[in-house]
């Protein structure tokens, strides 16, 4: 198990940016979330102990209060694996639904020059963030943004020299046009930043986009005294492009994924 493994598994454990209402199951042998108001987005299974003597009871339990959002969701990072876990997932009837690895940069790494058709900013105003989450919405295929409902305190939550999540877009110098996005999360504790939703329209990419947004991110992290930058970056997409950056590959994490009567299996029937 790779330090940096540990390091990035236990900032999913982080629930600081939830609504107040979700429930956090955090033990020796599990840890996860649930929402009692059945939003499937706040249902996250990020730890277990990869020992246990019995993998079925914690399945049970964790279905029990996950299954009423919808469709139900492990996250298996490097120190939780185990064969016993996987095959107690699979008996359960989950299937996997992606993997990814774990990167890291050391924020000093030196970095390409900004790329002049390019102007990055931090996402400090409802149009930025309504232009941030069209782009999210045209790269991810299960992403479907975020709801009107949630937009105040989505945005609250990212401006403001304390914020624990920071927000970027990139936008075309001229036009304006939204081109890319990418937000970390500071875990000072940790010294570390967590990057997460980097995302570059179709027509942009290839363009030293995306890479003017991890160094206005490295940037950032190196003014909050931070030491080091990671992400989950998926192996047959995202993957090879943070390699490309200069990020060091670490352990492996697997999405797995089962269907609820509840959830969209049932309405897809």
């Amino acid at each position: 198990m790779g330090h940096w493994d540990s390091v990035f598994e236990r900032t999913q454990q982080d629930t600081w940016w939830m609504p107040t209402r979700v429930v956090l199951v955090d033990r020796p042998d599990v840890t996860y979330t649930y929402d009692p108001e059945r939003d499937p987005r706040y249902s996250i299974v990020t730890r277990v102990h990869p020992s246990l003597e019995d993998y079925g009871e914690v399945l049970e339990e964790v279905l029990h209060h996950q299954a009423p959002s919808g469709d139900c969701s492990f996250m298996v990072a490097s120190p939780s694996y185990s064969p016993a876990l996987e095959n107690e997932l699979k008996r359960q009837g989950f299937i996997v639904r992606g993997q990814a690895h774990c990167w890291s940069i050391d924020v000093l790494n030196e970095r390409p020059p900004l790329p002049d058709h390019v102007r990055v900013n931090r996402v400090e105003t409802e149009e930025d963030l309504r232009d941030a989450d069209a782009v999210a919405i045209q790269c991810f295929e299960h992403y479907h943004g975020i709801p009107e409902e949630s937009l105040t305190r989505d945005l609250a939550a990212c401006v403001g020299p304390d914020a624990r999540c920071r927000r970027y877009i990139a936008r075309d110098a001229t036009s304006g046009r939204a081109l890319s996005v990418g937000a970390f999360n500071v875990y000072p504790k940790e010294n570390v930043g967590f990057m997460w939703g980097g995302a570059t329209i179709p027509e942009a990419r290839g363009q030293g986009t995306y890479s003017a947004l991890v160094t206005a991110r490295m940037e950032e992290a190196k003014t909050l005294g931070l030491d080091r930058m990671g992400l989950y970056a998926i192996t047959t997409t995202s993957g090879p492009i943070v390699e490309k950056q200069g990020f060091e590959k670490h352990g492996l994490v697997t999405f797995w994924f089962r269907a609820t009567e509840d959830g969209h299996q049932e309405s897809k029937s």
